[in-house]
């Protein structure tokens, strides 16, 4: 499930979290601006995906890694998938922007 209320200040770096329960190896996300294709992300977090649902404030069983700044711009979207191979697509991430907020 991804979060809706993401909030995220233009020009400054984002820590992605995820949980993922099950499954052979972590997750994987390419990451788009508009149609330009930015990156894949590598994600830091446990060998193999914890069998249960880890508690919210169990960072040692969930999956991170950081948007860089300059990936951080309006038309952002994260494509997150539930494995390495990228044969496990979840739905698309488009973040909303804090308000009255800009980089400089």
């Amino acid at each position: 499930m991804l979060s809706s209320n993401l909030r995220l200040i233009a020009g400054k770096p984002a820590l992605l979290r995820v949980y993922l329960v099950g499954g052979q190896g972590g997750p994987s996300a390419d990451v788009y601006v508009g149609a330009t294709f930015k990156g894949s992300l590598s994600f830091k977090g446990p060998p193999t995906p914890p069998t249960t649902q880890p508690g919210a404030g169990d960072l040692s069983q969930t999956y991170t890694a950081t948007l860089p700044a300059d990936w951080v711009t309006s038309g952002l979207e994260v494509r997150l998938y539930a494995d390495p191979s990228k044969s496990s697509v979840a739905q698309p991430s488009n973040p909303r922007w804090a308000q009255g907020r800009r980089s400089t």
